[in-house]
């Protein structure tokens, strides 16, 4: 797992060097705010059932599929 820890900081160091981490972070903060926005805003909450993970899971499959005979 070190590993794993060492790859994530040799990345941010890239960006660092590049003088763009900062830039990075700021728009991964606004796309989370975003979500959270748009999560609020959708309206009250409801449990979610296996049938609909389901229907998530086979529609995103099929999104997957076309992108790949697209390439």
């Amino acid at each position: 797992m070190g590993n794993k820890n060492n790859r994530g900081s040799d990345f941010r160091v890239f960006l660092r060097e590049h003088g763009i981490l900062g830039e990075v972070e700021s728009r991964a903060s606004a796309l989370h705010t975003r979500w959270v926005m748009e999560a609020a805003q959708s309206g009250s909450v409801k449990p979610l059932r296996a049938t609909d993970m389901d229907s998530a899971f086979e529609l995103g499959i099929v999104r997957a599929k076309t992108r790949k005979k697209e390439k």
